[in-house]
């Protein structure tokens, strides 16, 4: 499903853009579109969440810390999520693709010495905050109906993410206050737009509007008004996640003329080109003796999916100052029109190379 992955980047871009701003020069882009599969898995670690294997839990010094902190079991919870992020977690930076700092349990007990009681509270009631964000995302799972979107939910480790997210503010020990500081709530407010958008598109998708293919044309939408995603059209954009969940984009089209009914009313040129785009897919993976073959056509197929995304945000972006114009004059302009029944040829072409019609 290369067409909806078409220049998609993660949440992570949004919760980092101004860490990295600070921090960061923002060199490529290209590790956070491929930091789905980058990280490896959470291993067990020598001590438990708050204390060691060799310790008694009341005898153990971060316990002992946080007791002295006055931490309530959700806040002693929250720095417990960071103690496994920074001790257990090998990962790497969704900005830099660079492995981040492992903590040793010394450095991690220096680190919220050195934070204190005030600021300790401070940060654990920001990381609950994340944690159960997330917990509340996972519970609209289920709800959401149309399966494209929910299973690409599902496989998601948001819990993960979020950890990794708290890593990256914890590289530089001697940075991780002013980073926590300045940035947690960049952090926050990314899962909290994560939540707000799949409650949208909840809106959208469980309204039983929308036939299975009009759900498909509304996903290549979505792309097409991002504003984000117009500087990658030269990376690698196979792995896409959040892309989905723009606030911006799914309000335009919830605040469409004639709202969700008007909307479908003019998805008919979009539909027929993402069912061509489909119908090429399927030839392509038909193919079972011709490895070559199936690999260039492949390629072919990307090459003009993405160029059919990027010519459409030409029609609907401003591009000087980057203001998305999505009404029925824009959507039902002959020049959008236009581009569809092209790129249906196009898609239409490959799908006849693929079958062995060359004509």
């Amino acid at each position: 499903m290369y067409l909806y992955s078409v220049a998609c980047m993660s949440v992570k871009w949004r919760i980092f853009v101004k860490l990295s701003s600070i921090k960061l020069m923002l060199i490529l882009l290209t590790s956070i579109l491929i930091s789905c599969n980058v990280s490896e898995e959470s291993t067990t670690g020598a001590r438990d969440v708050f204390g060691s294997n060799s310790h008694d839990q009341q005898d153990d010094p971060i316990s002992k810390l946080l007791n002295s902190f006055g931490l309530t079991s959700r806040e002693r919870k929250a720095i417990g999520s960071l103690k496994d992020a920074l001790i257990n977690l090998k990962a790497v930076s969704f900005m830099t693709n660079e492995e981040l700092k492992m903590y040793t349990y010394d450095q991690f007990y220096n680190l919220l010495t050195g934070f204190g009681k005030v600021f300790t509270k401070k940060i654990a009631g920001d990381i609950a905050t994340i944690f159960e964000t997330i917990d509340r995302v996972i519970k609209l799972i289920p709800i959401i109906k149309y399966d494209y979107e929910r299973d690409k939910l599902s496989g998601l480790d948001l819990f993960k993410d979020a950890k990794i997210s708290l890593k990256m503010l914890c590289d530089v020990p001697e940075d991780a206050h002013d980073n926590f500081n300045d940035h947690i709530a960049d952090v926050k407010s990314g899962f909290e737009e994560l939540y707000y958008c799949v409650n949208k598109s909840i809106t959208i998708f469980n309204s039983d509007l929308f036939t299975k293919e009009e759900q498909r044309a509304i996903d290549c939408l979505r792309y097409m008004l991002d504003t984000n995603y117009l500087a990658l059209k030269s990376l690698d954009i196979r792995n896409g996640v959040y892309g989905f969940f723009r606030r911006a984009v799914l309000d335009l089209l919830l605040s469409y003329p004639g709202g969700l009914t008007g909307l479908k009313g003019d998805l008919s040129p979009l539909v027929d080109t993402v069912d061509k785009f489909f119908e090429a897919q399927a030839a392509i993976e038909a193919i079972k003796t011709d490895d070559a073959k199936r690999k260039n056509l492949q390629v072919k197929l990307n090459s003009e999916s993405v160029d059919y995304i990027f010519r459409s945000k030409d029609l609907f972006i401003e591009p000087s100052s980057g203001v998305v114009k999505f009404t029925r004059n824009e959507f039902t302009s002959k020049a959008f029109v236009d581009l569809c029944r092209e790129f249906a040829v196009k898609f239409t072409q490959i799908k006849q190379k693929a079958s062995g019609d060359k004509s």
